[in-house]
């Protein structure tokens, strides 16, 4: 499995966690976040497994309907410090991953 394979798993299972937690914190059902989201709940199930990735626009429509920022739904690194304690994601640490040669940023993924 390549890194970009490896780090969108991760991804989306974290994500995939995040939004049932704060689902279920909530007591709000699947069929509640799909219909806000406009999905099925057939792909929230998805999104919470890891099965599919959440497209950026059913992510931001969850967060909104949630109460909660983006920030709070994805694994961020503090990028100044490079620690996930000071993302406040527990503990854990960070490395760069050099940005694409076409330009961008360097991103921070969990080790």
């Amino acid at each position: 499995m390549s890194f970009r394979q490896r780090i969108s798993h991760e991804l989306r299972a974290e994500v995939g966690a995040r939004l049932r937690l704060l689902r279920e914190e909530r007591r709000i059902s699947q069929e509640e976040i799909a219909f806000a989201a406009e999905v099925t709940q057939a792909s929230i199930s998805n999104y919470e497994n890891g099965r599919n990735e959440i497209p950026l626009s059913v992510l931001l429509s969850v967060c909104d309907f949630l109460g909660v920022p983006l920030s709070e739904m994805l694994p961020m690194a503090n990028l100044y410090g490079s620690t996930r304690e000071a993302a406040g994601a527990g503990a854990g640490s960070w490395r760069a991953q050099p940005a694409a040669a076409g330009g961008g940023s360097d991103v921070f993924w969990p080790v």
